[in-house]
């Protein structure tokens, strides 16, 4: 009984532990249709989860590594908001990756962002625009430690 009982507290200290589910790697795919930003976002949410976030460094690699088909630019999830930047899940952009130049401020038509697909650096376009897009979807702690890595990834 004795090892039956610690079992069944080793599953629920896991479940717990699990439970807390708290994200930090990104898995990213991209979607070879090219879309407005918004439709993309529209796309994104109807079948995964959002428009990419990038949170720091760690996740340009993999970001622009998604990309296929030879495109030089891809719609992220993020968006001006009033003179601001903030990511489709309505999170601010705290870390950036702005091309030389960017972004620029447009009184006459709404921007997004996209990644430029070789560098990695970010680029704001005219959302009514068409790119390809990635989206993204977090990670919990669990997931990560069942994530098997590919060979060369």
């Amino acid at each position: 009984y004795l090892q039956h009982f610690v079992f069944m507290l080793l599953m629920l200290f896991r479940l717990w532990f699990c439970s807390l589910c708290w994200s930090d790697p990104h898995l990213y795919y991209f979607v070879n249709e090219t879309k407005t930003w918004t439709d993309a976002q529209l796309y994104c949410r109807d079948h995964y989860t959002d428009l990419a976030t990038v949170d720091g460094v760690q996740d340009e690699k993999p970001l622009v590594g998604a990309v296929t088909g030879g495109y030089s630019q891809a719609w992220i999830g993020l968006h001006e908001v009033q003179s601001s930047w903030l990511w489709s899940d309505g999170s601010d952009s705290n870390y950036t990756n702005w091309a030389a130049g960017k972004p620029q401020l447009s009184v006459q038509q709404k921007l997004c962002g996209a990644v430029y697909t070789q560098s990695g650096e970010w680029s704001n376009e005219g959302c009514s625009g068409t790119l390809p897009f990635i989206l993204s979807r977090q990670l919990n702690q669990c997931e990560q430690n069942r994530l098997v890595k590919r060979p060369g990834g």
